[in-house]
Parts: C-alpha cells; sequence; structure tokens
C-alpha cells in the first residue's frame, strides 16, 4: 500500500554550517521562548524557514512570512547554506536518547522518504483530527517555497525485520551527520545511494499501511496543495517512516489541567461522584501502573482514583473527554484552548493545579497496539492523545518539490 520514493536530499553544508546550531523540533512544538533562543543560535537556523514569523532584519520591507521563509530558503541555496546531493537516495536517521527522568539509553531509527499520498484511510491512516488554521498555515508556507522542510513521521510493521536488517548494516558505517543536542539526544543521519538497496526497500513497503504518528496538519496540507498544482512531484511528501515496535517507539503520557469557573469548582467532586467511585489514594499510588479503567486525579491537594459506575470501554483519556469532560462538565470543542493545558510532567501538572486551582488528570501513554487497533477502526483521538518521542528534528534533510528523477514501479 505504501509507494515510496527516493530523492535527491538538500541539507546545510556542514563546510560552512555548524548543524547542531541549525536545527529544530516541529513547528508546532516551539514555545516563544524557545524560538528566540534558536533564532540566535544561528541566522540560519531553520526556524526562520518554519516558524511562520516576520522576521525584519532578513528580508528588508517583507510583511509576509511565508513568502519570507521562500525568499530565504532559495538564497539559502544561492549561497550553498543549503546544498543538494547529487544522487537520489534514502536516509537512514537515528536518535539516541533517555526518556525524562531515566537514565536507560533507548535508540529509534527509521528513514527519511518521499511517500506518495492517497486519501486518508487508503493505506495511510490518520490518529488525530486536523483544525483549519495549522493546516492553511502549513498550506501558504509550502505554496511559497515549494519546500518540505519537516518530514510526516509515519510507523509500518516489519515483523520479519528485513528493512531493519538493512538499516542495522549502515548505522555501522560513518553517518553523514552526526551530533548531539541541547537535551543530550543524539541525531545521526547515512544516506543510502545503492540502487540495489534502494529497491529492496521499496518493493518491501509495498504491501505495507503506513500509520502516521506525528505531522497530521503537514500531510492534511501536503494533500491541498496536490489538490491544487496536481504535478506528479507534489502528489509524494517527505516522510521519515519507522518500524512499528515497543522497542523502537517510546510515547509519553499528556497529563490534562482543566481550568474551573468559580460555579464548577464549587460542584466539582459533586459532580463527579454522580458518576464515579470516589477513593482518595496516596500521592503517586498509580503511577506509571495501569488503573484498570479509573482516572487518577490531583485536585486542590488531594489525590483521587475515580472508578466509573457504568460499564466503560477504553482507558483514562477516553473516560476524561467522553464523561469527564462532554458530560459533567460540558466543556465545548471550542473551549479546550481556553480550558485545558497539557503537560508531559506530572510535577508541571500539579504545579499548575496548585497556582490555577485547576483540577489535574493523570493520563495513560498509549500502547502501539492500541493505537493501531484505534487507527485500524477509522476512529481518532482526542488533541495531544499521543507524544512520540524524541521528536524528529526538522532541518536534518529538507526536500525540494521538483522533478524527481525517474524511479522505476
Amino acid at each position: 500500500m505504501a509507494i515510496i520514493r527516493p530523492f535527491k536530499g538538500i541539507f546545510y553544508n556542514q563546510k560552512k554550517i555548524d548543524i547542531a546550531n541549525v536545527t529544530a523540533p516541529p513547528y508546532d512544538i516551539i514555545a516563544k521562548e524557545e524560538s528566540q533562543r534558536l533564532e540566535q543560535r544561528s541566522r540560519y537556523n531553520i526556524v526562520r524557514l518554519i516558524g511562520g514569523k516576520v522576521i525584519p532584519s532578513l528580508c528588508e520591507g517583507q510583511k509576509d512570512s511565508y513568502k519570507q521563509a521562500g525568499n530565504l530558503f532559495h538564497k539559502w541555496l544561492e549561497k550553498a547554506i543549503l546544498i543538494q546531493a547529487n544522487k537520489v537516495g534514502i536516509y537512514i536517521y537515528r536518535q539516541k536518547y533517555s526518556l525524562p527522568l531515566s537514565s536507560d539509553e533507548k535508540t529509534r531509527f527509521g528513514f527519511f522518504c518521499l511517500l506518495k499520498m492517497p486519501q486518508q484511510g487508503k493505506g495511510i491512516f490518520p490518529h488525530e483530527r486536523t483544525f483549519s488554521f495549522p493546516v492553511s498555515d502549513r498550506l501558504k508556507l509550502l505554496q511559497e517555497s515549494k519546500a518540505n522542510f519537516s518530514a510526516l513521521f509515519g510507523l509500518y510493521e516489519d515483523k520479519q525485520k528485513e528493512i531493519s536488517s538493512l538499516i542495522k548494516g549502515y548505522l555501522k558505517r560513518r553517518a553523514k551527520i552526526d551530533f548531539c543536542d541541547t537535551y543530550q539526544i543524539q541525531h545521526s543521519l547515512w544516506a543510502v545511494e545503492d540502487e540495489t538497496d534502494i529497491e529492496f526497500v521499496l518493493k518491501r513497503m509495498r504491501a505495507k499501511p503506513i500509520y502516521i504518528a506525528d505531522g497530521h496538519h503537514r500531510y492534511a496540507a501536503a494533500l491541498r496543495f496536490h489538490q491544487k498544482v496536481k504535478t506528479k512531484e507534489s502528489s509524494f511528501v517527505l516522510a521519515y517512516l519507522a518500524e512499528m515496535n515497543e522497542e523502537n517507539i517510546s510515547i509519553l503520557p499528556t497529563h490534562r489541567v482543566l481550568f474551573l469557573n468559580q460555579k464548577e469548582k464549587r460542584e466539582f467532586l459533586k459532580k463527579i461522584a454522580e458518576f464515579f467511585r470516589l477513593k482518595c489514594i496516596e500521592p503517586n499510588l498509580y503511577q506509571n501502573g495501569k488503573k484498570d479503567k479509573s482516572l487518577e486525579i490531583y485536585w486542590q491537594g488531594h489525590y483521587y482514583l475515580l472508578t466509573p459506575k457504568f460499564s466503560f470501554y477504553g482507558n483514562s483519556l477516553a473516560l476524561l473527554h467522553n464523561i469527564v469532560m462532554k458530560k459533567i462538565l460540558d466543556i465545548k470543542p471550542s473551549q479546550e484552548k481556553e480550558k485545558i493545558r497539557y503537560t508531559h510532567s506530572r510535577q508541571e501538572a500539579i504545579e499548575l493545579g496548585n497556582n490555577k486551582n485547576g483540577a489535574v488528570f493523570f493520563i495513560e501513554p498509549f500502547r502501539l497496539q492500541e493505537i493501531k487497533e484505534i487507527i485500524s477502526k477509522r476512529k481518532v483521538l482526542p488533541r495531544k492523545s499521543t507524544y512520540f518521542y524524541p521528536k524528529l528534528l526538522s532541518g536534518m534533510v529538507v526536500r525540494g518539490i521538483e522533478k524527481m528523477t525517474n524511479w522505476s514501479n
């Protein structure tokens, strides 16, 4: 089901640029303070292309951030800050990292390629809804730059470990890019330009569905871009594909802090008790443990375990969104941005709850098998249900949307 292609990657010229100073996280998780820090690290940091804001000092008189990004991109190519590979290839990307509050090293590897875009649900499966503004934002950037600066993150199954075996062979070679970022995550990249190896991967990917892990809005924007220009090149999008297994993929929990108005605060526990049995528990009693269809919350200095009084199929996130938010608190989707704060840290969630008098809901991370089952049933999850860690860095490789080198099917 997955049709992929090699491409001539565009890379930062490491003879002129320190690669560690010019990469950045995906645009949608960069806070204002981090964006400023990245801009200060280098005038060529990729955030200046993906950030979506006007930087007057870069393009005199330019008031359109998307045109600015397109102009900068082409200037950097002209100045050889960015250079294109001479041969087509796919590009192996490995990240060595430790999970937050852990010293155990983990490794995730996959590869960059071009992925042909059918309609979602026909070989490529999403698990989150998209929203109009971020799709429009990324579409405008595509239209002005004619480039993919950040990759879609997709998962595939490789039960026979055929693709993984080929990749592991390349991991023994000297990397094209190799550096450690400020979070002590090691990023390494290898170019696979051997035609036999590329064909091997292309053929074995053909029967595989792709499950979107990250980049739903980028994918939707790329589809809309293709519907406008309808070229062979626009029917492909830059993608990073990784094998779906527990050893290779890490998913962090995303806890919720709900900010309540005065009336909701007064009635919160009373309303909750209509649907749940409440049990006061010790702090962190259930941390990193299954709660058997229950919710762990922190409210005004106390920890509670909420067990539904009714039959319910689903996990803690489904309980929160379908019962607490919809039925009990009647929070509309349009209110979520104002009333909910998201964090991957239990401690940060507790501090937010204390400082803002919010109700903290501790959410367990999804398992890969759960995600696969949900996606296979054409269901979608609430916003920020999954946080695949670590994030892919933008700037490891860029894809210019230009005439593709012929490659047999």
